[in-house]
């Protein structure tokens, strides 16, 4: 996921009664599934370059606190649910994008017929002059 929006009166909720180095362990750990899509991996060493922490008890508090453990490693209820929310967005947009070329490419080659040749454009005209005379065809 390219960007997210991030809620700050929900963080501050959230993280309210953690320290700053633990409120950092945390953002990392949501940047990570917010970047890589999958769930956070269980191996220590992982979890120690994930969170730039190497105090495994923070880890774990943070872990136990925010994230629900699965077979691949740890998720976030609310990140999941954005995420999922994303991916449908990116699927319905792909259909949308996918529609209109194929609505563009079967008018295409009319769009093209109907610009002037070389020796009929004026330099006076823009673009879009170019496109309004195209729909007045229509």
């Amino acid at each position: 996921m390219k960007t997210y929006k991030h809620d700050f009166e929900k963080f501050d909720l959230a993280t309210i009664r953690l320290t700053e180095r633990e409120r950092m362990v945390y953002l990392r750990f949501l940047w990570h599934l917010y970047i890589h899509e999958e769930p956070i991996p269980k191996e220590r060493d992982e979890l120690v370059y994930i969170s730039w922490c190497d105090d495994q008890d923070m880890i774990n508090k943070i872990l136990k606190l925010y994230f629900d453990e699965i077979e691949e490693g740890y998720t976030h209820s609310y990140v999941r649910k954005q995420l999922n929310k994303s991916q449908a967005m990116r699927k319905r947009m792909s259909g949308v994008a996918k529609a209109s070329w194929d609505k563009l490419s079967n008018k295409g080659s009319e769009f093209w017929e109907s610009l002037p040749t070389h020796k009929d454009y004026k330099h006076k005209k823009s673009p879009n002059l170019l496109i309004l005379m195209f729909n007045r065809k229509n």
